[in-house]
């Protein structure tokens, strides 16, 4: 059994991970967890580095500059493969007219990068505007105030239709009473039956 493994693991190694522990301070040799930590940490930058995408708001210069930190963590990446990382960091709907306004392929890192910084900045401005127009939309439906009646002061109907105003325009007892009963017929024949015919002329004389 290896007492001192600080001391056996260096011969462990090589390659790339040799250098990393070359390249470390004595007092960190002497600490097999950092040296564990120390050789970790380019594999976690990779794995980093590898599912890197482009985040919702962020720009992307930024998305780049931070590509090319976790590249330099384990070691550094030629700008081919640099910008392929960054094209497959971006959305389907910002790839997608990447590769029909320019073929990708004959462009540099840089080039590429300008014709993002175009994409995204003819694309956020709709999707800003879009998300104010539904909120707009929302905050409309959520302000419609309820119909209130000017006659009675209430809610949930107009003055056309207020109950209030109704029983005030309606008849008075006594004028529903006399509306229920039935009107008298053929009054003004009758009338004229009982009044008794003049003979003669207009002064009463008679031939």
């Amino acid at each position: 059994m290896v007492e001192d493994v600080a001391c056996v693991m260096p011969l462990r190694l090589s390659g790339g991970a040799f250098a990393v522990y070359l390249q470390l301070p004595d007092e960190d040799k002497r600490s097999v967890a950092k040296v564990k930590a120390a050789l970790l940490a380019p594999f976690a930058a990779y794995d980093e580095f590898s599912c890197r995408k482009l985040r919702n708001g962020e720009s992307p210069d930024v998305y780049l500059a931070d590509l090319w930190r976790l590249a330099s963590l384990f070691g550094g990446v030629p700008e081919k493969a640099m910008m392929c990382a960054f094209v497959a960091g971006l959305s389907e709907s910002v790839l997608q007219l990447l590769r029909a306004s320019s073929r990708l392929g004959e462009l540099s890192l840089n080039q590429v990068l300008v014709q993002a910084r175009a994409v995204l900045s003819d694309e956020r401005p709709a999707i800003v505007q879009d998300s104010c127009m539904g909120a707009m939309h929302g905050e409309m439906k959520a302000t419609v105030p309820q119909r209130r009646c000017f006659v009675c002061g209430g809610l949930g109907h107009i003055a056309r239709d207020c109950p209030t105003r109704r029983q005030k325009n309606g008849p008075s007892g006594a004028e529903a009473e006399n509306a229920r009963r039935p009107r008298p017929r053929n009054r003004r024949r009758n009338d004229r039956a009982n009044t008794p015919r003049q003979q003669g002329n207009g002064w009463g004389e008679t031939a």
